[in-house]
């Protein structure tokens, strides 16, 4: 009965630890790590705010549609009244004296009052200036989103280089042990042969010395892997990551089976969409540009009211001199700009030459990316030839190896050239995996030059 407990307590610590280091242990696969990077990338997060601030931009300018209201309130007070001490005073008071009998000699007229009104005016046609400016909004959202498609094709692609990167330093972490175990059992065969007598010391010495080697580019292979793993945490906007899942990086697929048609990949690009939105901003500027040119007009309304005063000194009497406080006015403007049109001549064609060169350059970098299309294909192909020729060496190698290590048991060759023969293999199994490692960024290289990626 104690022994089912004690079983049962073990069998839960060791669930929980398992889930424990699990839990705590930040692993990545190339998906994983594409798509939190994605999510988490401070500068795909800043475009993604570009293209806010852009929509922000474009409710701002849809308001130029709207009426234009203002409404104003004063109050003024005077230290004396308006013409007071002058002759023309006299004249107002006789004027006044049939309308307000009692009013004294030294009144006061304008001393203070409060005046104010509301307008309104309506935009009926601006050139067409406020429909342009509305669609280069539009169109600098649209422009906005392909920047942040653009900048996460890059992202992806840095992501997945240093992925590889780092899947490649841990193979290398790999072929070290291999060659870990290989050179114990050097020295293994060198310690017999020394007690035999058929080798001298010097042999143990130089297996010693080669498992030093060793040592010393573990060290700096620990650091790599260090700074690799470092980095791509920032890539993907993450605190730590600790390592990577990767299946077997040497089962790869024939490059056809990534192939796609130029033409239809190169319209497929974001940047041919930015390209092509570019010629369009240009011909929306020249319209704007245009709308500055034309005539304008509107129509508004102004309803005003003002309540001013005549006063006595001694404050006692005040009377309104208007007895109609309130007011309206409806108007009409027609503004045609004339002289503008000697200069704005030349700055339309200006316009006009913007749009050409932007249709030129639209034409050129068209080319360049069918180009690049063509070499990432080359590239492509040429990476996966060099993975057969690597296979054969590295099978070669692995032969050298082992007729080497029968021959040195023999007594034939020397630990020099056995050594020799260990470090053949090492380079050659390094130089195979580089090759995988490179046909896998080759893959991305060519998946995005078309407009794809390798989560698509």
């Amino acid at each position: 009965m104690k022994n089912n407990i004690f079983s049962h307590v073990i069998i839960i610590v060791f669930t929980v630890l398992s889930y424990s280091l699990s839990a705590t242990c930040q692993t990545y696969t190339l998906f994983d790590a594409l798509t939190t990077a994605r999510l988490n990338n401070t500068e795909l997060q800043k475009r993604r705010l570009d293209v806010e601030s852009m929509r922000e931009l474009k409710a701002e300018l849809f308001t130029k549609y709207f009426p234009q209201v203002n409404a104003s309130a004063n109050y003024f007070y005077r230290d004396r009244g308006l013409l007071e001490g002058t002759d023309m005073l006299d004249v107002i008071l006789a004027l006044l004296d049939s309308e307000f009998e009692d009013m004294p000699n030294n009144a006061q007229i304008l001393k203070h009052g409060t005046y104010g009104g509301l307008s309104v005016v309506q935009p009926i046609y601006a050139g067409g200036r406020i429909t342009a400016s509305n669609r280069l909004a539009e169109l600098g959202i649209e422009a906005q989103k392909e920047v942040v498609a653009i900048k996460q094709d890059e992202l992806e692609q840095e992501v997945e280089k240093y992925y590889w990167q780092l899947v490649q330093l841990y193979e290398a972490d790999h072929s070290l042990q291999t060659m870990d175990t290989l050179v114990s059992r050097a020295s293994h065969d060198a310690a017999l042969a020394l007690r035999a007598g058929l080798v001298t010391a010097n042999d143990k010495m130089q297996v010693d010395i080669y498992a030093s080697q060793l040592e010393s580019t573990r060290l700096q292979l620990r650091n790599g892997i260090l700074l690799c793993r470092d980095y791509l945490a920032y890539l993907i906007g993450v605190e730590r990551l600790d390592s990577v899942v990767y299946s077997d990086i040497y089962q790869v697929k024939d490059p056809l089976s990534y192939y796609a048609d130029p033409n239809a990949s190169l319209f497929a690009r974001h940047e041919n969409q930015l390209l092509d939105m570019q010629v369009r901003a240009f011909q929306l500027a020249r319209k704007f540009k245009l709308g500055e040119y034309l005539p304008t007009v509107g129509v508004g309304f102004n309803f005003n009211y003002h309540y001013i005063f005549a006063n006595r000194d001694e404050g006692v009497y005040h009377r309104d001199i208007d007895k109609k406080s309130f007011g309206w006015m409806a108007l009409a403007r027609v503004s045609i700009p004339i002289s503008a049109w000697w200069g704005g001549k030349h700055a339309l064609r200006r316009s006009d030459l913007a749009i050409r060169r932007a249709e030129m350059d639209r034409y050129d970098k068209r080319r360049l990316m069918s180009v690049q299309i063509q070499q990432r294909w080359n590239t492509l192909n040429e990476k996966y030839k060099q993975i057969d020729l690597a296979r054969q060496q590295l099978a070669q190698a692995s032969e050298n190896q082992r007729q080497q290590a029968s021959a040195y048991r023999s007594g034939s060759i020397t630990m020099t050239e056995r050594l020799q023969a260990d470090a053949l293999y090492e380079k050659s199994r390094t130089n195979y995996i580089d090759a995988c490692i490179k046909y896998r960024i080759a893959i991305t290289e060519y998946l995005h030059a078309t407009g794809r990626s390798i989560t698509n």
